[in-house]
């Protein structure tokens, strides 16, 4: 898999106190705050290509909108534009209602973005992203930076691009409501400063070293890993009869883990006692297994236990998704349609396929006018696949909140509680997919956080979303929802959708439609069959010991199993 962002040019900044960039056309200008000089740089050579004076007295921020140098003054706070050309200066002032200082602008098609922080200095919670526009200068709209270090601004004809100074990650944003796209890590930057980007090509200065550095950014990669763990598994189910009765016989499922887009086995998983017999999951690919295990003649008090050990190696993905780049609804293959849309299913004239999806509308109910009415309301006539996704995922995590236990409730009841645990969350997410006509589906693992050797673990569950051009993507719209301050954050949200971690494993998909053995919230309460009264108890316990590994690079196939 290649790189999706790599350091191609290092070159020294021909200034002494550089305090931004901008994109010049032939070259990078770089504004000197104590000289008030700016250069125009070659980004290859560092040769400086031009020299002019800066209008204002501490040149703190500049953007080429094209034809014109838009400069910020630091010590007025006074934002002027001037024609690198003829010289011509346009006094803009300073704009109505936004703090400073500025700490990014980008001006394009007659519209100014300028960052800022959210409230007078030393109580800044974050910044904010101010959409201007001319020649009114009318302030459209106003959303939240990724972080609070964010810095810089760029326009690149579809995206609004930020970055983050101390985490060095840059950030791409829809540039009128603040969604985050993706994002990418910077490699070989110590302290990143302003910036400018091209299709092809990002440019930001290094403090630390007072260097201009290239980028290579290559848009086309679909998603990247990093990070990774090797873990061994230990999964334990005590069952005990409680009695007064004999259980004469217990079913027992447990989905089998396998390789998956962010995770692969080492070696076979050792189950016991042997399972009966081993059946196929539905939804997928034909790759996933069940285990059944029999218990049978469980005396009252008498105690047996199943127990699955396994190794796993896991990375951390994530996707980078660009609208442009995902396709409509029509784009959706055929045989995707088939095989996860409910009302591809129901006509497909199989009737046992009909018997699974009337089945599943007991849960989903993507027939019934509350949940139509709601996907109206959210979509609005989308047709591209990833703004549908987004705008559902966005829904969910505004309107349903996070709540313990878990009970197996319909969609009609989630939206009315308006709560519900991660299930109830994949639950209706996936409901609202499906009636957008959209494919998406459930996904079930463990987690484990902070120690790397504990008892212990999260079960927790997710949706994915089919999305033509990437494939199926996760979509969690639980995953933070127990912080209540910043569940609902942009960064939260990006967070949360395309994005697996190495410190989670799937084991199963939770709705899969056709599997008459699943067990609890898959499909299926597990029965036994008992002589007189008996109560059975079943307990969980699941050791995990991981440890940072490079392994996982021998996996030259990470992320493209199952259609990825």
């Amino acid at each position: 898999m290649s790189s999706a962002i790599e350091l191609i040019h290092r070159v020294p900044i021909p200034t002494s106190h550089p305090g931004s960039i901008a994109f010049g056309g032939d070259g990078i200008w770089i504004a000197d705050v104590e000289s008030r000089e700016i250069r125009l740089v070659d980004p290859r050579t560092g040769a400086t290509m031009r020299r002019i004076e800066s209008v204002v007295r501490r040149p703190q921020t500049i953007t080429w909108d094209g034809t014109h140098l838009w400069e910020y003054d630091e010590v007025t706070c006074q934002l002027i534009k001037r024609s690198v050309d003829n010289g011509e200066t346009f006094l803009y002032g300073k704009a109505e209602g936004v703090n400073t200082p500025y700490l990014g602008m980008t001006c394009r098609d007659r519209v100014l973005w300028i960052i800022a922080p959210d409230q007078p200095e030393f109580t800044v919670n974050n910044n904010i992203i101010t959409v201007v526009q001319f020649p009114r200068r009318i302030q459209a709209e106003s959303f939240e930076a990724p972080t609070y270090s964010c810095r810089g601004l760029c326009h690149d004809g579809r995206c609004l691009w930020t970055i983050d100074v101390e985490n060095r990650e840059l950030f791409a944003l829809d540039p009128y409501n603040g969604i985050i796209f993706t994002s990418y890590e910077l490699p070989g930057c110590i302290q990143p400063s302003s910036m400018a980007i091209t299709e092809d090509r990002f440019h930001t200065m290094d403090l630390k070293t007072n260097m201009l550095l290239t980028f290579r950014l290559d848009r086309s990669v679909r998603f990247t890993t990093s990070g990774g763990r090797r873990s061994e598994i230990d999964i334990r189910y005590p069952i005990r009869n409680i009695g007064p009765g004999t259980v004469k016989r217990t079913r027992f499922y447990q989905f089998l883990p396998r390789n998956y887009m962010h995770q692969r086995m080492v070696g076979e998983a050792v189950l016991a006692p042997p399972p009966e017999a081993r059946e196929v999951c539905q939804w997928d690919e034909g790759e996933g297994e069940v285990a059944r295990f029999a218990l049978n003649g469980l005396a009252p008090g008498e105690e047996r236990e199943v127990s699955i050990r396994f190794t796993m190696d896991t990375v951390n993905l994530k996707f980078h998704l660009f609208p442009e780049r995902t396709g409509s609804l029509d784009d959706i293959p055929s045989e995707i349609r088939r095989k996860y849309l409910f009302d591809e299913m129901a006509r497909s004239g199989d009737p046992g396929l009909a018997d699974v999806v009337r089945r599943a509308q007991i849960l989903f109910q993507t027939g019934e006018r509350e949940i139509k009415a709601q996907v109206e309301e959210i979509v609005a006539g989308e047709r591209n696949a990833f703004w549908i996704a987004r705008k559902i995922f966005n829904w969910v995590i505004n309107k349903i909140k996070y709540s313990l236990p878990y009970t197996s409730i319909t969609s009609r009841k989630i939206l009315e509680q308006g709560k519900g645990s991660c299930g109830n969350h994949a639950t209706i997410y996936i409901a609202l997919c499906q009636t957008a006509g959209l494919p998406a589906r459930g996904l079930m693992g463990f987690g484990v956080w902070k120690e790397d050797d504990r008892l212990g673990y999260l079960d927790h569950e997710l949706a994915e979303v089919y999305l033509p051009g990437y494939g199926w993507v996760p979509a969690d719209t639980s995953r933070f929802m127990s912080l209540p301050i910043y569940g609902t954050h942009p960064l939260t949200k990006f967070r949360s959708f395309g994005t697996l971690s190495e410190r989670f494993f799937a084991n199963g998909f939770p709705r899969d439609l056709r599997s008459p053995w699943a067990r609890g919230r898959y499909s299926e309460e597990r029965m036994a069959e008992i002589d007189g009264v008996a109560n059975l108890q079943e307990l969980f316990f699941m050791r995990w010991n991981s440890k940072q590994a490079e392994t996982w690079l021998s996996y030259p196939d990470f992320g493209h199993s199952a259609g990825y």
